[in-house]
């Protein structure tokens, strides 16, 4: 279970690390939308090119869309991790 954990906080951490890049990429090109930071985040399908989210929906919607699922799962595997942990004798 503490492999779980430690895959989905690998997630989490990456995804809060992307999310700071692309923040900060268009923050220091005053929020021009025109200009690709190079992030990719798609809709669904990741091999179909259309699915490719716009630059401005990534940043407002994407990055906070992954950090709420990369979340929850890594709070979910930590309770779930803890709770088998605590209270057990030896």
């Amino acid at each position: 279970m503490l492999f779980i954990f430690l895959l989905f906080l690998a997630v989490f951490l990456h995804s809060i690390w992307k999310a700071y890049q692309d923040f900060a990429f268009y923050r220091n090109n005053d929020w021009d939308y025109s200009v690709d930071s190079g992030v990719e985040i798609y809709h669904g399908d990741s091999t179909d090119k259309e699915a490719r989210m716009g630059n401005r929906d990534r940043l407002i919607y994407g990055h906070a869309f992954m950090l709420v699922v990369s979340g929850i799962s890594c709070l979910v595997s930590w309770l779930l991790w803890d709770s088998g942990t605590t209270g057990t004798a030896p």
